[in-house]
């Protein structure tokens, strides 16, 4: 085999060798350009399901956060009208007990009221008591100091009147013995024995406060 024949053969070798090589980087080329499609699918398929789920995701949460505040709103609105309720409880316990405290204080401001009249009634009737006992006691003395006053002074009227007629025989005018002695057992009686005085102004019973 002389020279150019055998660079002929080598040139021909590695021009098969390159064409296999082209040809093997070529396949390669499109099987990597098929797996990379695949992937390239592979990811679109998760994205849009990665999307599906996050909006799936979203709509689970969304409802669970409508579904919360729906139970807040409910449950608050029963807390109110528990509040409510429990308020209008105490205000009516309130104005009960305020209405029976304020009964039982007219009922006994109403028995402090008979006890006071009672007390100021016997209290005038004790002062009218004493009043007229004292008018009576005084007008009693003074009668009784009329009577003595007019007895003595018929006492000395009848020894003047003795006296004189003793000292002159004639008869001089005026009481004789016994209409003395009747005037004087009268005025005694009358002095032992005083009638009923009648009531004065300053005695009349005060009215009664209410």
């Amino acid at each position: 085999m002389n020279a150019p024949t055998e660079k002929d053969y080598i040139d021909s070798k590695l021009q098969t060798v390159v064409e296999c090589l082209n040809a093997e980087a070529r396949s390669r080329q499109i099987g990597t350009e098929a797996h990379l499609e695949k992937i390239e699918q592979g990811l679109q398929s998760f994205r849009q399901e990665l999307n599906t789920l996050i909006t799936q995701v979203e709509r689970h949460l969304e409802y669970e956060v409508r579904s919360i505040r729906n139970d807040f709103n409910a449950k608050l609105t029963q807390m109110e009208a528990n509040f409510q309720h429990a308020l209008q409880l105490s205000k009516e316990e309130f104005n009960s007990r305020f209405n029976q405290v304020e009964a039982n204080s007219q009922r006994d401001l109403q028995i402090v009221r008979a006890e006071f009249n009672e007390k100021l009634t016997k209290l005038e009737t004790s002062i009218h008591r004493s009043l007229l006992d004292a008018v009576k006691w005084m007008i009693g003395s003074m009668v009784a100091l009329t009577a003595i006053s007019i007895t003595v002074s018929s006492t000395l009227y009848l020894r003047t009147a003795q006296v004189q007629t003793s000292a002159v025989p004639s008869p001089q005018p005026g009481l004789s013995a016994s209409g003395a002695k009747t005037l004087s057992a009268n005025l005694t009686l009358a002095a032992q024995s005083p009638q009923l005085v009648a009531t004065h102004p300053a005695t009349t019973p005060m009215r009664t406060v209410h």
